[in-house]
């Protein structure tokens, strides 16, 4: 049965985020579950259109900001809706072999970070700049609000709307 859910607060989790729930109260400082993606953009990147499209991704995807609490030993779902983080970095006046190493080692250290499940946010989004026609976008997302199938959608929508924020129109999902 599917059910229209009014409320974004108290929600039960499934089987699977329990088990992801008590992994990661058992080992809280592994980083365990973490979904690591990073993309390269060559060309032109606006990057407030892309920000702004961001935002409205995570919006549609609103899953993303969920937190993970616990009352009496049961652990609930929180999702607290947010303007999206994407912390910002220039390397373009480094080399570029210089820039791309540090992107490298950023994201060797951002993959060794853990996500703290109740206080959030889940996600860590990274827009890096190595040179003025060369980006990266570079995703850790916890497994307990995403999953393998999720990225390409997410992917796929972050392309859509983007390309029709530049157009001036409203994306068509």
């Amino acid at each position: 049965n599917l059910v229209h859910l009014t409320s974004t607060t108290g929600l039960p989790l499934t089987r699977n985020q329990k088990r992801l729930w008590l992994i990661s109260k058992l080992q809280p400082e592994i980083p365990s579950y973490i979904i690591v993606s990073t993309y390269r953009f060559s060309g032109s990147l606006d990057r407030e259109v892309f920000e702004r499209s961001v935002d409205d991704l995570l919006r549609r995807h609103h899953i993303v900001f969920s937190v993970i609490r616990e009352k009496d030993g049961e652990p609930y779902c929180d999702i607290l809706t947010s303007k999206a983080e994407i912390k910002w970095i220039d390397y373009t006046g480094l080399p570029v072999s210089e820039s791309r190493e540090k992107v490298k080692e950023m994201i060797n250290t951002d993959s060794r970070t853990a996500f703290d499940l109740e206080k959030g946010p889940l996600y860590r989004l990274y827009l890096i700049k190595t040179a003025p026609d060369e980006h990266y976008f570079h995703m850790s997302i916890h497994h307990i609000v995403f999953d393998g199938w999720s990225q390409g959608v997410m992917i796929s929508d972050l392309n859509r709307i983007y390309n029709s924020l530049l157009k001036g129109k409203d994306p068509e999902l």
